[in-house]
């Protein structure tokens, strides 16, 4: 935080007084219009930085009405004229991304049991891969 930060409580303030910087974290089935009540009361934004989470390609877990994604980017809209987004990296799902990476492993190995190709599935290539969410699995 040498960057012209300075931490303090819940994340880090600007020593410039023409930037004030808030970080807002909330949980992964926190309803959007929530999260666009607790940041109401920090506004006005010229940027919004939302993390992977929000908005991400997670397909929802909602069966009706707007997509909770859609819900958040309307929310975002509201608040700032601006939104940065932050995608998936390869850090994330690392449990999911190894084993994956171990059963092609053992397929270039020359295991070509049906048990190991029902496994991988569609996975077969590096960077694919199955993870869970909410006791449902997706590519």
């Amino acid at each position: 935080l040498d960057a012209g930060f300075e931490p303090i409580k819940d994340g880090v303030a600007s020593k410039n007084p023409n930037v004030t910087i808030s970080f807002e974290t909330g949980g992964a089935g926190d309803a959007p219009e929530a999260a666009e009540r607790r940041l109401e009361t920090l506004g006005p934004f010229d940027l919004i930085y939302s993390g992977w989470g929000s908005t991400s390609a997670i397909p929802d877990l909602e069966e009706d009405g707007p997509s909770r994604q859609d819900r958040f980017l309307a929310v975002f809209k509201r608040l700032a004229p601006r939104l940065v987004q932050v995608v998936s990296s390869e850090n994330n799902f690392a449990g999911p991304r190894a084993r994956f990476d171990a059963l092609r492993a053992r397929r270039l190995a020359g295991d070509a049991s049906s048990d190991l190709l029902s496994e991988l599935r569609l996975a077969t290539r590096r960077g694919h891969f199955y993870y869970p969410v909410s006791g449902r699995e997706y590519f």
